[in-house]
């Protein structure tokens, strides 16, 4: 009985036996793992629904106590792990009973079968003669007749065309009705039987003559299975499996004259005997013997065969690429994951941190307000005590002579108008009562709360822009000032490319990359972040030379565009008319968080000569863009939010309105240790 055949791609061969029509193929695709394509080992249930193999299908999906089925793309919990889901018992014993049909089918097809060898024909034929049966391949001007495969007749007849007469057509139509398999073939289809053996050239030349028989195993089994893929072959879309579980019988004898066939006719690609070919048989065909024939055949068998079995090792290196490039692909999402964790807990902890801060403060302007009213109830119930003292004393002292009361009265007098006065004093207003302690200490987060709305995947930064009205060079260094990127853009470097133009006849070209400080949150005293910008010092170049610079930014996500180029020209040792400024290390002060800079250059300038004097600073542990502060005429200036146990550098900068600058000596403070 033929097996299912299965619609379309590759399919497990070697699960195909005689005996399977209890389990049709709807089945049998329940039965085996969605990942693994094999039978379920230890089945599991998921919270979806669907079943998956406990090792290793699902050890390999189970991640941080979550699990995507492969079915249905659904992300199932797992509080308990993998452990906590249940196994199906009854898939299981399923399982083993088609397992136990299967080996019983195979054990009673192996003992009343004779496995034969029969020649295949791929991909079909081409025409054949009219009153010919339609055999597995067509006929002998096709393709098969090119590569030296023929096919071969289960009842050994040769027919031949209309006038001939040799084959009986009700003969060719009973032996059709009694063959086991279907005789038509799709010229896109690849049919071969089951039962197919392939011998080396040694091999065949020691088979005897007309018996055919060859070892009875199956060429496909033990088969990894393939999955099926969008790029399936077009010829492997039609496969005819139904063939794999066919044994022919023997072809000895003609079933016209009763002989042994000793010969083969190559145009008519029939076994026929010695008196076909000497009298019916047509004498323009050209015969062979058997053997001969049957060498010719199985050669051309094994040449395909060893060309299929490069193809298979092709499909298993594509097979095993795409296996690594899966597992490449999981270990990259899962980075990818563990990056959004990690992203997800840091602005947490920066939220908590925040909360923590607010109520803090909280905490502290409680404590002091709770220590003020402590201290004004004290001084009520004082003077409540004294109040109720001298009232208490005045009530014993009327009921006393009058001589005393007279002696006592004007001293006691005072003491209750004073006492009066006091209590009077500690009278409160209404609107004391309730004083809006919190005032200026209100957290508003919408704004926060909407830029978290708005989070999303991070895009390339844009292109930067160089401010070319301050940018200024002297005979060896060029400033370039850099705009701030908006908002929404992050960068981690900015890459700076240049050339003078000498290099650009000969194609070199300088580049420098800075790291960018925006995750620094300094400041300086009176001045927020929008007043700080940022420079990009290249030092080292030619005097008296035209330079051109190009400017990228750069994240994660990937580059900016290109900013605009930017001609520069470096000035000669005598062009200079700006002073050199000067940093006095003495007068410098350090402090945990801030840094004292002096500085008398601004000092020592004419306000005609409009030189502007700028600190340039940045942490010396990474060679990242400087910050600028301008000094707008001051001596001294301090530098708030520096980290504390850190180097920094610093240089002062004096720039005229033509673009010419000079700089002073680099610097280097410490910020000091907190205590």
């Amino acid at each position: 009985m033929a097996s299912p055949t299965t619609d379309k791609g590759f399919m497990d061969l070697s699960m195909q036996c005689p005996g399977d029509s209890d389990f049709p193929r709807e089945v049998y695709n329940d039965l085996r793992c969605p990942i693994c394509l094999e039978f379920f080992k230890h089945p599991i249930i998921l919270p979806c629904s669907h079943v998956l193999c406990r090792s290793p299908c699902t050890e390999h999906l189970f991640d941080f106590n979550f699990i995507r089925c492969p079915v249905c793309r659904e992300n199932c919990y797992i509080s308990g792990g993998i452990g906590s889901l249940p196994r199906v018992i009854a898939l299981e014993s399923i399982i083993e009973k088609y397992r136990t049909e299967r080996r019983k089918a195979i054990k009673c097809a192996s003992k009343g079968s004779k496995s034969l060898i029969t020649p295949a024909v791929f991909g079909g034929g081409g025409g054949g003669g009219g009153g010919r049966s339609e055999g597995i391949g067509g006929g002998g001007t096709g393709e098969a007749a090119e590569t030296g495969i023929h096919a071969v007749s289960s009842s050994g007849a040769c027919s031949h065309d209309g006038n001939s007469g040799f084959a009986a057509e009700n003969s060719e139509t009973e032996q059709r009705k009694s063959s086991p398999v279907s005789s038509r073939c799709s010229e896109d289809s690849m049919c071969f039987p089951a039962t197919i053996t392939v011998a080396r050239a040694d091999d065949i030349s020691q088979t005897p003559r007309n018996n055919l028989q060859s070892l009875s195993h199956e060429p496909l089994a033990n088969r990894s299975s393939l999955l099926s893929i969008s790029s399936t072959p077009r010829h492997f879309e039609s496969l005819d499996t139904s063939l794999l579980d066919v044994t022919f019988d023997s072809v000895t004898s003609c079933p016209r004259h009763g002989l042994g066939s000793s010969l083969y006719c190559q145009v008519c690609e029939r076994c026929v005997c010695d008196v076909c070919g000497d009298a019916d048989h047509v004498t323009a065909h050209e015969t062979n013997t058997l053997d001969e024939a049957s060498l010719q055949v199985k050669s051309g068998l094994v040449r395909n065969v060893d060309k299929m079995v490069d193809s298979q090792m092709k499909v298993m290196d594509s097979l095993q690429q795409q296996r690594q490039h899966q597992k490449d692909m999981e270990q990259h999402f899962n980075r990818k994951r563990e990056d959004i964790d990690m992203q997800c807990d840091s602005l947490l902890a920066e939220v908590e941190h925040k909360r923590g801060v607010f109520l803090a403060d909280l905490d502290q302007e409680e404590r002091m307000r709770h220590g003020e009213i402590d201290d004004v109830i004290e001084v009520f119930e004082k003077i409540l005590a004294a109040s109720q003292s001298l009232t208490q004393y005045t009530t014993e002292l009327c009921e006393k002579d009058s001589a005393t009361v007279l002696q006592v009265s004007p001293a006691l007098n005072d003491q209750i108008l004073g006492s009066m006065l006091d209590c009077e004093a500690c009278q409160v207003q209404p609107d004391d009562l309730h004083p809006d302690f919190t005032q200026g200490k209100v957290v508003d987060l919408r704004k926060e709360q909407c830029l978290l709305r708005d989070i999303c995947y991070l895009n390339p930064p844009g292109a930067p822009n160089l401010d070319l009205a301050r940018c200024a060079r002297n005979h060896n260094s060029v400033a370039l000032f850099l705009v701030p990127h908006r908002g929404s853009d992050v960068v981690d470097t900015y890459v700076i490319r240049y050339c003078s133009e000498d290099q650009k006849n000969l194609g070199i070209e300088e580049t420098v990359t800075f790291q960018n400080g925006h995750s620094d949150h300094l400041s300086s005293g009176g001045q927020g972040i929008a007043s700080l910008s940022y420079v990009a010092l290249l030092d080292n170049l030619s005097t008296a030379t035209t330079y051109l610079f190009c400017t990228t930014a750069a994240n994660r996500a990937g580059h900016s565009p290109n900013s605009e180029v930017v001609q520069c020209v470096t000035l000669t040792h005598s062009d200079s008319v700006v002073p050199a400024p000067v940093i006095l290390t003495a007068m410098c002060k350090t402090y945990t968080s801030s840094i004292r800079v002096f500085t008398p250059s601004p000092h020592d300038v004419a306000p005609e000569q409009s030189i502007s004097h700028f600190l340039l600073y940045r942490s010396r542990n990474r060679k990242s863009l400087w910050r600028s502060v301008a000094l707008c005429g001051r001596a001294e200036h301090r530098l708030f939010g520096l980290e504390p146990e850190t180097l920094y550098e610093f240089v002062v900068m004096a720039t005229n309105p033509g673009g010419e600058c000079q700089l002073s000596e680099r610097v280097v403070l410490e910020t000091e240790k907190c205590s």
